[in-house]
């Protein structure tokens, strides 16, 4: 994909291609109840109470999937689409506008956290909320900012476990065609589950934690945070892999604890997101 500003980025923190859903729902959702966990109380309860009484019509946390479950099912799916990823190539080593064309999340993630932080309007306020809490989602998955040539993974034909398809939460029982992003979107999810709900990972990887603030995650802009994710799809995501080949044994041991710790660190940074411009 191409064009962007990285100072539009920068700012709200100091060949066009439609990609999978980012993280599954189950993954979404932890991200959001982390972050809602991570919120001062009554911060987390007016995000809570306005995303409620509004049109999204769903809380915080479910939120987290309003943008997957009801406006990409909606008219102009074709707009929205591209705000949920940026094709920054593997190979790059550095981002270049030109990765962002015609829009990408570069572009978007800021625009909506602008919206939800000016908007008067109560709806406008709302539906900007909900997808600052899912693009905060999609910023932290690998095969959404990283790209070789497959649009992030969704050319990639790999099985997982030796099946060509995997499980997407313990929630619906639904079950997701197996190719490199939707092993990173909900395969890998599922597994780190490993039995437990969404909600009680995100408790497990939040721990202790009752604050984003001083935390380490929460330090730098969010053009750093795209590009630590950009480096995790190098490092972890497309590392050692070939198409066809099955995802199993030391490729997941190696994936795991990553993934623990993009969904962590993406509902510490949607916490501060939300404090600072809610």
């Amino acid at each position: 994909m191409k064009t962007s500003h990285l100072a539009v980025l920068a700012l709200a923190l100091t060949g066009f291609s439609s990609q999978a859903l980012a993280w599954g729902a189950d993954g979404h959702r932890a991200v959001a109840a982390i972050a809602l966990k991570l919120l001062p109380p009554d911060k987390a309860q007016a995000a809570d109470n306005l995303l409620n009484n509004s049109d999204v019509g769903r809380g915080f946390v479910d939120a987290a999937s309003y943008a997957d479950e009801v406006i990409r099912e909606r008219d102009h799916r074709h707009v929205f689409s591209p705000w949920h990823f940026v094709d920054w190539p593997a190979d790059a080593a550095t981002y270049s506008d030109s990765f962002c064309d015609p829009d990408c999340i570069v572009n978007e993630l800021p625009k909506q956290i602008e919206a939800m932080r000016t908007s008067t309007d109560m709806e406008a306020k709302a539906l900007a909320m909900s997808w600052v809490i899912h693009l905060m989602g999609d910023l932290h998955q690998p095969m959404h900012v990283t790209d070789r040539g497959d649009r992030g993974g969704n050319e990639f034909k790999v099985t997982y476990n030796g099946r060509t398809r995997c499980r997407e939460s313990n929630s619906t029982g639904a079950e997701a065609k197996v190719e490199l992003h939707s092993a990173w979107d909900s395969c890998l999810v599922f597994t780190l589950e490993s039995g437990r709900t969404f909600d009680k990972l995100a408790d497990d990887l939040r721990g202790n934690l009752t604050t984003y603030k001083g935390h380490p995650a929460a330090s730098g802009t969010m053009m750093d945070w795209m590009k630590e994710t950009h480096q995790v799809g190098i490092d972890t995501a497309y590392d050692g892999l070939s198409n066809g080949d099955d995802i199993a044994g030391v490729y997941i041991a190696h994936a795991l604890p990553v993934v623990q710790q993009q969904l962590l660190n993406a509902g510490i940074r949607l916490a501060k997101i939300i404090d600072e411009n809610f």
